[in-house]
Formats: structure tokens, sequence, C-alpha cells
């Protein structure tokens, strides 16, 4: 393992983390705070689900501190879509697997300056049409097309139309094999120079055994955030493949 060299090319994500690029007070507005006192009643194919699919009855507010971004991992998705802009003249291509309650994709949105296309994947209908409108009180007018339903059905369908990412975040399934088919379909779709984060590499041991195999991959720079991992994917091979860069412990989410 590496530390971080600031000037190489994470020094665009590392200089506007530095900056904190993120007015994280106004995400934390954008979900209403009469919201937060809600009871929801979700669906959840993830992880935690034993069978694959279970509903889960839950405040909105234990759903922000437990299962959403919170303003370290939300100033460096900011940060990762912010380093992007420059070098994307027609806007920044978000993908997000998980988007529930939104913080994460306000966030990645915003890094952007809203100059941006966003895609959300999300099983629970109504974490999607809570994600969908909170997108559209901080960020009017920026493109969202919210697909429902669990990610075996809803990634696919993505896929196969003819598009590709700059940036994608994935936050739903936090199973080492699932990761690992994840990044098989949507790699093909990226553009160069894309960012892949990944989050909760540490979620467990299955989940930290795939994001080592991720960091192992042909064409793939990873960095190491300890909640999450970051996989930018460049043409060419460098001397650091094969190794997880840290960043500075100051900046770590």
């Amino acid at each position: 393992m590496t530390v971080l060299d600031p000037s190489g090319v994470m020094g665009g994500p590392t200089a506007a983390r530095v900056a904190s690029v993120l007015d994280w007070n106004f995400v934390r507005a954008s979900l209403p705070r009469g919201e937060r006192d809600k009871w929801i009643d979700i669906l959840d194919f993830g992880a935690s689900s034993k069978v694959g699919e279970g509903r889960v009855f839950t405040s909105v507010g234990k759903l922000e501190r437990t299962a959403s971004a919170d303003r370290r991992k939300a100033i460096w998705l900011a940060a990762f879509s912010a380093s992007l802009t420059a070098s994307r003249r027609d806007g920044v291509d978000i993908l997000e697997l998980g988007a529930c309650l939104g913080s994460g994709a306000v966030s990645l949105i915003l890094g952007a300056q809203k100059q941006c296309r966003y895609v959300g994947l999300e099983g629970s209908p109504e974490l999607a049409r809570m994600a969908k409108d909170r997108i559209r009180r901080a960020a009017p007018g920026v493109p969202i097309d919210m697909r429902v339903g669990p990610f075996r059905d809803t990634l696919p369908e993505i896929v196969a139309d003819d598009v590709r990412f700059d940036l994608v975040f994935l936050d739903g399934h936090h199973k080492g094999r699932i990761l690992l088919e994840q990044w098989g379909q949507i790699r093909p779709r990226l553009n160069k120079g894309a960012w892949v984060v990944v989050d909760d590499i540490r979620w467990s041991g299955d989940m930290h055994a795939a994001w080592n195999k991720l960091v192992g991959e042909e064409g793939v720079l990873a960095f190491d955030l300890f909640r999450i991992g970051a996989l930018y994917c460049g043409e060419s091979t460098n001397p650091a493949e094969g190794k997880s860069r840290r960043v500075p412990l100051s900046l770590i989410a």
C-alpha cells in the first residue's frame, strides 16, 4: 500500500476535497426537516436482507443516520465529480446504485456544479420517490433517470442502452460477489478517466476481498479512503496498479 501523491491523478479530487467544495448544510436542508419524523415502509434487496428481499419499517431520521451519506463521505463524492467538470464540456454523466434518501446524489450533482446527468437505481419505490424529489429541490433542471427495482433487473437495462458514464457510485448491495458482478457490467460503459467509487469496502471480509480483487484490475488505479474506495479507470497501465493508495489521514472518509 502506498501513500497518495497529491500531484498525481488524484490531485484534482484531493484539491477539491481540501477546498471543501460542498455546502453540507445545503445538502442536509434539501431533505425537509419534517420528513425526518416520518415513518416509511421500504423494500430492502441488499446484503442485510437474508432472503434477498425484505421489508423494513423505519423512520426517515434513523435511515439518514445509519444508511445515508454523511458529511465526510458527501464531501468526497462532490470532490470526485468536481474533478471531472473541467474535462467534460458536455457535462458529467453519473450513475448511482443505491439512491437511498438522495444525499449522495445531491452531493455528486452539486460537485459537478449541476452540469451533469444523473441515473439512479433504487430498489425501494418510496426511497426512489424521496431521492428524486430531493434532487429536484436541490438541483432543479438536472436530468434525472430514476429506475426502481432490484439491481439484477435495472442494471442490465441501463448497460444495454447506448450510454457511458464518467462517475459511478456503488452503494446498494454489500456482498463481494455482487460487487464483482456489477463491476463486470459497468466497466464496458465507462468513459476514459472515469471514477468508480465503492462504498463500505470494509463492510465485511467478503466485501474487502472483492475490493482487493478490483485493486488488481488492469488499467485501474485504486485509492483507499478507509470506508470507501475509488477506482480511476485510465487507458494505460501504471507501476502503481495492483496496489491501493491511501489518502492523508486528515482527509480520510
